[in-house]
């Protein structure tokens, strides 16, 4: 009877330790895509620029674009995200200005990314988890 309640223990173990295995791999794995994903929407974001203010020697972002969140939302609902998945694009260019820690003042775009991803999880580490992700795309 000791010899089965040893082996029932190890069993338990080994399979909690597969679970958490498998959890793990899941939550790397959907922190790659979302991080592939805010960097395809900056870039996104960055190619459109104003061309009459460039064509005057000054650098303008098309802030008023829907390219990047259409493309966020269907990466979302291809992923089974819930709804309350949401991006933010914070522009650095001649109008909008640049911040303190862009010393060399190129213009850029900073997208930050927040999806919940506790619903795909069972293991508590990662039930009540929201995934943060961002991306900066600097025009040289």
């Amino acid at each position: 009877m000791k010899i089965f309640i040893v082996f029932l223990g190890f069993l338990l173990v080994g399979i909690h330790f597969l679970c958490f295995q498998q959890e793990l791999g899941k939550y790397l794995l959907l922190q790659e895509t979302l991080k592939q994903t805010a960097e395809e929407c900056a870039i996104q974001a960055a190619l459109l620029v104003e061309e009459e203010a460039l064509l005057e020697g000054s650098f303008v972002f098309v802030k008023n674009q829907t390219d990047s969140q259409e493309y966020f939302q269907q990466v979302c609902h291809k992923m089974g995200f819930p709804p309350t998945s949401h991006m933010t694009l914070e522009y650095e260019d001649d109008v909008a200005g640049y911040q303190e820690d862009n010393e060399k003042e190129y213009p850029r775009v900073t997208v930050k990314v927040e999806v919940p991803v506790g619903h795909l999880f069972r293991t508590n580490p990662f039930r009540n988890s929201v995934i943060i992700r961002s991306s900066c795309y600097e025009v040289m």
